[in-house]
């Protein structure tokens, strides 16, 4: 499959190189997840702006996706947004490798067919349940 930027290329007839589709697409990736960050915490890229001291038009620039982000200025992000906005694969493995145990009640008896289906061992309502997420 074409990607998008070597249609362009073809267009304008420019050679990319290999390294100049990572960066469009590495690029893309962190601004896209800058803006997921933004949705969730239910702000603009005005407020990101007013949070970090910066100029509307700064901002834009920095979400265009075709800006060369610098790690300080990614730094500068994270603290604003207070949230991961790159997390390389070793401190991946380090914080979400991890089995998270939660308890919950049971609210089903061992007469409806889909946990029947489930659990052919049978449960009881109101027992407890030890899972991992």
């Amino acid at each position: 499959m074409i990607s998008y930027h070597d249609k362009a290329s073809k267009y304008f007839e420019i050679k990319s190189s290999i390294e100049d589709d990572i960066f469009v697409e590495q690029n893309i990736e962190i601004v896209l997840q800058i803006n997921d960050i933004l949705k969730s915490k239910g702000w603009t890229q005005s407020d990101l702006a007013k949070q970090m001291g910066k100029t509307n038009a700064e901002v834009s620039k920095w979400l265009s996706g075709m800006h060369n982000l610098t790690l300080r200025s990614l730094a500068k992000l994270k603290t604003a947004l207070e949230s991961d906005i790159i997390i390389t694969p070793r401190k991946a493995k380090k914080e979400y490798n991890k089995i998270h145990y939660v308890t919950m009640r049971v609210l089903a008896t061992a007469n409806n067919k889909n946990v029947k289906q489930k659990y052919p061992e049978g449960i009881k309502s109101g027992n407890l349940l030890k899972t991992a997420i």
